[in-house]
């Protein structure tokens, strides 16, 4: 799989393949107090998180996401300490539902290829302030979950969002769910402050702070 998608960037990069106004980039990282997915901790302490992701015109992308952990946690080994996402997929819309279908592939440092899940997310508004999300995700193993999430924008930039997602048995089987508040402080910065909570875990809160931009394209 790393090698169908590291030959897939080289597709969408290879000269004279495209112009470089059909390519936008986009990259950014964030500093997070805690690293929290599905209710649970994998930093155990402030978190590193940069990405970068080209996209096509078309809506085909790919991109790497990155975050420090705490191996004992989040990692398949206790020397595991970054946690290494690769992707691909595509995005498009038809009427008010737009559609992201794509393929991740997770890595650490130290114990290498982990495992991989494709997901499809659908979004669709409800009214002019409120977003809604639902994504199913699923592995090769049975393991499945379903997460429901929605934003609604408040004034002055702020945005209150949250998710709730519902595990199969070969993903745990239990609930988690996430609240919070984000507020946009620049075209290029944001904060978030979120509560999480799960059926099997103690709540967890987190603050982050983003930064967000691209090159490129038209």
């Amino acid at each position: 799989m790393k090698r169908f998608l590291l030959a897939a960037a080289a597709a969408v990069v290879a000269p004279g393949a495209v112009s470089a106004q059909d390519i936008t980039t986009y990259y950014g990282a964030a500093l997070t107090s805690d690293y929290i997915s599905g209710g649970y901790s994998y930093s155990d302490g402030p978190a590193f998180q940069p990405y970068v992701e080209m996209e096509h015109s078309s809506g085909l992308y790919l991109g790497v996401w990155m975050s420090t952990i705490d191996g004992d946690l989040g990692g398949l080994s206790s020397d595991d300490s970054v946690e290494i996402d690769l992707y691909l997929g595509y995005r498009g819309s038809a009427g008010p539902l737009s559609y992201d279908i794509s393929y991740y592939r997770y890595f650490y440092d130290d114990s290498g290829n982990c495992c991989g899940e494709a997901i499809l997310a659908l979004d669709y508004s409800l009214g002019d302030t409120l977003g809604m999300t639902t994504t199913f995700a699923a592995d090769l193993e049975g393991g499945a979950s379903v997460t429901q999430g929605f934003a609604y924008t408040l004034p002055a930039d702020f945005e209150l969002s949250g998710e709730y997602t519902w595990n199969n048995e070969d993903y745990g089987d239990y609930n988690d769910w996430n609240i919070g508040i984000g507020k946009s402080l620049s075209d290029t910065v944001s904060v978030d402050l979120r509560y999480h909570d799960s059926d099997d875990t103690d709540p967890l809160y987190a603050l982050t702070i983003s930064f967000d931009t691209s090159i490129g394209g038209q």
